[in-house]
């Protein structure tokens, strides 16, 4: 059963984070990144978080490579704009880990 509730999470997370990426870009990677890091930390806090929900569907969801395209298509279009996405996705991202473990 563990198996097979990682792999549906895993799924549900790619696709999600695929679908919010390709109608809205890079905000939406940001968006989701930020939502992962704030629901990731709020459960962790909360107790055991099965391995299932948090490498599986919340990894699958939040993504490193989605931010690297982003960056690198950011910066291509103006110098340090690519920087600045970086930043804005770390500083949120860590800003939305801290607030979800204040919540738990």
């Amino acid at each position: 059963m563990t198996a097979l509730a990682f792999a549906s999470l895993a799924a549900a997370g790619a696709l999600l984070r695929w679908q919010a990426s390709a109608r809205f870009g890079a905000m939406a990677t940001l968006a989701v990144n930020v939502a992962g890091a704030f629901a990731l930390a709020l459960l962790h806090a909360s107790g055991d978080v099965p391995v299932e929900v948090a490498a599986g569907g919340l990894g699958a969801l939040t993504t490193v490579s989605g931010v690297a395209a982003h960056v690198a298509a950011a910066e291509a279009q103006h110098r340090g704009r690519g920087a600045a996405y970086a930043a804005a996705t770390l500083i949120t991202g860590v800003a939305a880990a801290w607030l979800g473990l204040l919540l738990a």
